[in-house]
């Protein structure tokens, strides 16, 4: 009894180590670590790229971590995953998704950065997308339609072509077009060479037309620089009296609109130029001021003025 429970234990143990062995091996084939020292780093991508939970993240090539969590998150994809020795992660870290093997599967490439800064792994590392098999398929795809057309619009163009090369009227007006730029040709050279002695004579006339000017302009610099200094003076005082001009028309019109309204005044019957034009009482009145005093001045001349002037006493 004793020997058949011993043997019912070591039974036990054995698949108990079996299964842990079985669940260490598929751990390790599926990418997981068992080490102690790991660390939850976190991206963020803008598509996940067929990416999936379990795939290995990788440092320089070298395995150091798996993927935990995959999903969609504010128009963009969260990643989360564990990676071992942490250390070495810097604050210019980034990440990419590209693919593990030819025949399939992807992976993160973790690029650590040379900052020497370390990172705080509450932030998020960014990350992009390289180009897979299957972008370069579609990036295929894409081209042979464009070539299909390209090839579509160089046929349309070589039929063009063959259609203008068959024309005989086109190679008659190529023909005609040679030959009347080969007649104008052989005329230009027949002028040249007929009229190159004027023209070398031509050529050498405006030589010494302008030497000539350029000693003409030398001599007369001074009084040139002269001239154009009185022009400048005479500019300024011309602009001077300009503004003179403006302040007289300025006080002209001033007058002008104080005559006007005297004007209106007398017109309308308003002011006192107006009362000794139109008012006959007030006319006649300095009539007789003018009379009176015209009399007092006479006896004045005549008689004298008799002053009666009493000084410190009272009458």
């Amino acid at each position: 009894m004793v020997n058949q429970r011993r043997t019912e234990i070591k039974v036990g143990l054995v698949t108990l180590a079996a299964l842990l062995i079985l669940i260490i091996g598929i751990s390790l084939a599926r990418g997981c670590s068992v080490s102690i020292n790991q660390r939850t780093v976190k991206f963020r991508f803008d598509r996940s790229g067929g990416l999936q939970v379990s795939n290995p993240i990788v440092v320089n090539g070298v395995h150091r971590g798996i993927v935990n969590i995959v999903k969609n998150d504010a128009g963009s994809v969260y990643i989360e995953g564990t990676i071992d020795f942490s250390d070495d992660v810097f604050d210019d870290a980034s990440a990419k998704i590209s693919i593990l093997e030819i025949t399939g599967g992807k992976k993160i490439e973790l690029n650590p950065g040379r900052s020497g800064k370390k990172f705080d792994f509450e932030k998020e590392i960014p990350g992009k997308n390289s180009a897979d098999i299957g972008d370069l398929v579609a990036f295929v795809g894409d081209l042979s339609t464009d070539a299909v057309i390209l090839v579509h619009r160089m046929d349309t163009l070589m039929a063009k072509f063959n259609e203008l090369l068959v024309d005989k009227k086109l190679g008659e007006k190529l023909n005609n077009i040679a030959t009347n730029a080969d007649i104008m040709l052989t005329d230009a050279k027949s002028m040249l060479a007929i009229n190159k002695e004027n023209i070398n004579i031509t050529l050498k006339n405006v030589r010494i037309l302008t030497e000539s000017l350029g000693k003409d302009y030398k001599k007369y610099e001074p009084r040139l620089d002269t001239l154009l200094t009185n022009l400048t003076q005479t500019l300024n005082e011309a602009k001077k009296t300009i503004v003179k001009a403006d302040t007289s028309l300025t006080s002209i019109n001033s007058i002008l609109a104080d005559a006007k309204n005297i004007t209106n005044e007398i017109i309308t019957g308003r002011g006192t130029l107006s009362r000794l034009i139109y008012d006959p009482n007030l006319s006649a009145k300095m009539d007789s001021t003018i009379t009176q005093l015209a009399i007092l001045v006479k006896q004045i001349q005549d008689y004298g003025v008799n002053v009666n002037l009493r000084l410190g006493t009272r009458p």
